[in-house]
């Protein structure tokens, strides 16, 4: 384990875990860790609360933003006494107490941004004549980001407007036309500009697509065993009981 500065944040402080993983939790009254309960960080002898923090998963580390800018080369301590029953990481291994003395780096804190989108179901199939409470109802949007504030997906003219970094959303087929429907999901970042990627960097983008087809067969046999007849032209449809 280690707790660094960094440059380019004047009040922000990382305890990276590793060898263990987090988040960490105590299997008692304290529950989830917290760092502005469960740390002491002193600043050349200065208590220096924790105002806010956050664990971010994919480098295995807190991030602890203190009230205020301190001095980043000054002598940064960080105290954890453990409790009892003591804190655990996810593979239940014990964090013993600590101190460390923080180091000092002004390489970029560099995430590489990430986004991936689905949709669930990929094809959807009605049948031709038929009512439209048998074209399937909705499609599935799932999406998950690394390094990204938040999203928007469209498909004109819909848009769903800022929502959070990973989520669902259940987007109706009612009224789509047999085709192809596209959603691009587009990352930003805490002030709501796109986020930009690539070379020549363009808007860090995802796609999902859906296609609505409609079925030319003639006959179809239900879930429930029976028979579906359409009539010619696609006029209609019967249904035959064997």
């Amino acid at each position: 384990m280690y707790a660094q500065t960094n440059a380019p944040y004047p009040n922000r402080l990382q305890l990276v875990l590793t060898p263990f993983l987090g988040p960490l939790a105590q299997d008692g009254p304290l529950g989830e860790f917290d760092p502005r309960r469960d740390l002491r960080v002193y600043v050349d002898g200065v208590l220096t609360p924790v105002l806010t923090f956050s664990f971010d998963a994919p480098n295995n580390r807190y991030l602890l933003y203190m009230s205020g800018a301190f001095d980043l080369q000054g002598v940064v301590q960080v105290s954890y006494h453990m409790p009892s029953p003591p804190f655990a990481d996810a593979g239940a291994n014990v964090v013993p107490g600590f101190t460390q003395v923080a180091s000092y780096s002004t390489a970029p804190d560099v995430v590489v941004s990430q986004m991936a989108l689905s949709a669930v179901p990929a094809t959807a199939i009605f049948e031709a004549g038929s009512p439209p409470d048998i074209m399937p109802s909705a499609v599935t949007l799932l999406w998950g980001t690394v390094g990204v504030a938040k999203v928007e997906i469209v498909s004109p003219p819909f848009s769903t407007g800022f929502v959070g970094p990973s989520g669902i959303y259940v987007f109706p087929l009612a009224g789509q036309a047999p085709g192809i429907v596209v959603f691009t999901m587009t990352g930003y970042d805490i002030f709501n500009s796109p986020i930009m990627a690539g070379s020549p960097p363009g808007p860090l983008t995802a796609t999902a697509t859906v296609t609505i087809t409609e079925s030319s067969e003639s006959f179809f046999l239900q879930e429930d065993g029976t028979f579906k007849f359409l009539l010619e032209g696609g006029a209609g449809y019967f249904i035959l009981e064997t």
